[in-house]
């Protein structure tokens, strides 16, 4: 445990992180907040620069290689985004994901989840969890939040560090989802999920929360997939019926 005073600049630097996507984007660093989150990231391998804790007598960092510095609660305000930071604020690096990789296929033989400017960032790190559990080999992002937003990182408990999560442009899609069948989720009462016969590691892709699908490309390039439901209820959150198709996907591979 160490206990340097922080100048005002470094508080600054730290704070940015939480508030900024370019500032992450230029440090390569991200801002994972609460033990909760940070054990989530350690968990999955997460590089950790440091954890800044208030109480320097919890034992629950102790068995992660990061280093340890106390800070006071006026510092842990001034850099959390939370209006009470939950007592430990860890600094991890970025990790970076070449979308032609993807493409490759090098870094995943699994199905893929798509986001077509999905933008609420608890929504994104819902679907980033599942996506971990249920063993999906990518979120690939077209628009939408950005996947390292404070919210973000919590909301996927830190399971952002444990799956490849990429940023793409549309005209990038057609090269990364090659060779792959597309579905798209949607309100029908047809193409339910439980009457597919689905491909080998196929892409789902889910539209925004509320404009649905605006990237062109998935105009002409998908299937249809829908969650039967009772009549009273129209659609659900995009985190919840991303969560069931992949959760259903994951029991087809068995």
């Amino acid at each position: 445990m160490t206990e340097p005073q922080l100048s005002r600049n470094r508080i600054l630097e730290l704070a940015r992180l939480g508030v900024s996507s370019s500032a992450r984007d230029e440090a390569k660093l991200v801002l994972v907040e609460g033990y909760r989150a940070i054990a989530g990231a350690a968990s999955a391998r997460a590089k950790f620069e440091s954890i800044f804790v208030l109480d320097d007598s919890d034992t629950r960092l102790q068995n992660i290689d990061a280093q340890v510095v106390k800070i006071d609660d006026k510092t842990a305000k001034k850099i959390a985004t939370t209006t009470n930071p939950q007592g430990a604020i860890g600094i991890c690096k970025m990790p970076v994901f070449n979308p032609e990789e993807l493409a490759k296929g090098v870094l995943f033989n699994k199905p893929v989840i798509v986001l077509d400017n999905v933008s609420d960032p608890g929504n994104v790190g819902t679907i980033i969890r599942s996506a971990r559990a249920f063993g999906i080999g990518a979120v690939v992002m077209v628009g939408g939040c950005d996947p390292f937003h404070p919210k973000v990182v919590r909301s996927s408990a830190g399971m952002i560090f444990g799956i490849p999560v990429a940023s793409i442009e549309p005209y990038q899609l057609e090269r990364i989802l090659d060779g792959r069948k597309i579905y798209k989720a949607q309100a029908s009462k047809e193409d339910e999920l439980q009457t597919i016969n689905f491909e080998k590691n196929p892409a789902i892709a889910f539209g925004s929360e509320a404009n649905g699908f605006v990237t062109e490309f998935f105009e002409n390039n998908t299937l249809g997939v829908s969650i039967n439901m009772e009549e009273s209820c129209e659609s659900l959150n995009v985190a919840m019926t991303a969560t069931i198709i992949a959760y259903h996907l994951s029991v087809l591979q068995k």
